[in-house]
């Protein structure tokens, strides 16, 4: 945990803005307290909302209570709660992105211990995660529980199926996969990518008879037809809860198609803008023109280099018995990861709101959160496969250079962004740190004062400032500053 934590400091740390900022606040004002109170919220949301997400909604917005229910009880800073679920969700994307890594390289043909999959696939995605909040809807500095929350669920649906077809398909087993499957969709619907991707691969192992056995065309129509069941039920759920909710589709820009040469753009800036390195020249700009080394990231550096190196070393030297590689399994889990990858793109790419915002490479969107990981993940693969080998090669030694330099420089530019975001967020900080802190009357106003001054839409700012008024009278018996005025815009 604290390796990873020193890797994702400038991501784990940075300011809360947009709806992260004020979303706990108004949620608050609207609901009012309690647990049910705020799970109740999610699900109304969801379940006549835009988004059918009836399991992700009502979670997120118990979330978001808990951070105000915290900072208003115990006095811990919001930022703090941020920081812990910031850090919880990344220990699961490294978690399951170690699984899926482990599964495919049992195809491929390669056993390695579950500690050096794990620390070297959490090394190679953590350090290649691009901080674009300063200028984007970034999944990787906010919105944790949508963006990579969700990712961890697609990431888990894929492990779980290729070791299905690794150890046999049973009747429990596709039951589980069901659950999860359903799960993941009603979570957050991009996930429907992973279930289309899946679904070649669970189609491969269901065709094929055990070895001297001859299936019978009824036998495998059979399989076929169990197998589809994980694929099917959450596309079911999914479509008949928009249709028995009255869900609207067209009110929110966020699902409002708009197709032709601006989605075509939209989508193709999003599949450049997931890749390392991607938005180094944005980042730049936003720098002032200029990005120096920061000395403090090369212990960092030597730290991951060192740590990856150790792992791969102890893993050449051990003796592994050979195995039997499936090279058509193998190509369908590869393949469900790149439909994963291209069906996030994709899904969002077409939808005005992402291609407005979006106006060349560097800007991202929640999809950021498929992209960067499938990535990281296939990246962390040929290390794995290339880098245990008993015998290094030059080709081997130069990629992992190249990979240490780009290494070095996108934790060189997340730290950077992390200043910059410190410096222009200040007021965001000091609100919250003065919600949590109870100093007294006048610093309460002179922070919300502050604030206000920040460009913010008027809308924002009256929600933002009604629920932390709200909120601080439910916990201190006072309004957090009795008798403000919005000033005038």
């Amino acid at each position: 945990m604290a390796y990873s934590t020193v890797l994702l400091f400038p991501i784990l740390s940075s300011p809360l803005v947009a709806d992260d900022f004020a979303a706990p606040f108004y949620q608050f004002r609207s609901t009012g307290f309690g647990v049910t109170t705020a799970a109740k919220y999610g699900w109304n949301n969801a379940y006549g909302g835009v988004n059918f997400r009836i399991i992700g909604m009502p979670f997120g917005s118990v979330i978001h209570f808990l951070y105000v229910d915290f900072a208003g009880r115990f006095g811990i800073p919001i930022s703090t709660s941020y920081f812990i679920t910031k850090l919880i969700v990344y220990l699961g994307i490294g978690v399951s992105t170690a699984w899926v890594c482990s599964e495919l390289l049992r195809l491929a043909g390669k056993t390695l211990s579950r500690w050096t999959i794990t620390f070297v696939s959490s090394t190679v995605i953590f350090v290649s995660l691009q901080n674009h909040g300063m200028w984007s809807n970034d999944p990787v500095t906010g919105y944790p529980l949508a963006g990579f929350g969700s990712v961890i669920l697609g990431l888990t649906v894929l492990a779980f199926s290729l070791r299905i077809v690794r150890l046999g398909i049973t009747g429990s087993r596709i039951f589980a996969l069901t659950i999860l499957t359903s799960v993941s969709v009603l979570y957050y619907e991009l996930n429907v990518g992973m279930i289309m991707g899946i679904t070649p691969l669970l189609t491969i192992s269901a065709l094929r008879s055990a070895p001297g056995a001859q299936a019978s065309f009824f036998s495998r129509l059979k399989k076929l037809v169990v197998v589809a069941i994980p694929c099917v039920t959450p596309a079911l759920a999914l479509v008949w809860g928009r249709m028995i909710s009255g869900s609207s589709t067209q009110s929110y820009g966020g699902t409002t198609i708009r197709l032709g040469s601006r989605a075509i753009h939209t989508f193709l800036s999003g599949m450049i803008s997931t890749l390392p390195g991607s938005a180094w020249a944005l980042s730049k700009e936003i720098l002032g023109g200029s990005i120096g080394l920061l000395a403090g990231v090369l212990p960092i550096v030597g730290l991951l280099a060192l740590v990856v190196t150790m792992f791969l070393k102890s893993e050449s030297q051990k003796k592994h018995e050979n195995q039997n590689s499936d090279i058509w399994l193998l190509a369908a889990g590869l393949s469900s990861l790149l439909v994963f990858w291209l069906v996030g793109v994709g899904v969002q790419s077409i939808t005005s709101k992402v291609q407005d915002e979006s106006p060349r490479i560097g800007y991202v969107y929640t999809y950021y959160a498929i992209g960067a990981t499938v990535v990281g993940l296939l990246i962390s693969l040929a290390v794995l496969y290339f880098g245990s080998a008993r015998r290094i090669k030059t080709s081997t030694i130069a990629v992992a250079f190249i990979l240490t330099f780009i290494a070095t420089c996108q934790l060189t530019v997340n730290w950077r962004l992390m200043d910059k975001m410190y410096a222009t967020l200040e007021p965001n900080r000091a609100l919250l740190v003065a919600f949590s802190s109870r100093p007294d009357i006048a610093n309460r106003c002179d922070a919300l004062l502050d604030w206000t001054k920040g460009g913010w839409p008027i809308y924002y700012e009256e929600f933002m400032a009604r629920g932390l008024q709200t909120a601080y009278l439910h916990y201190h018996d006072e309004e957090f500053c009795p008798n403000f005025v919005m000033p005038m815009p």
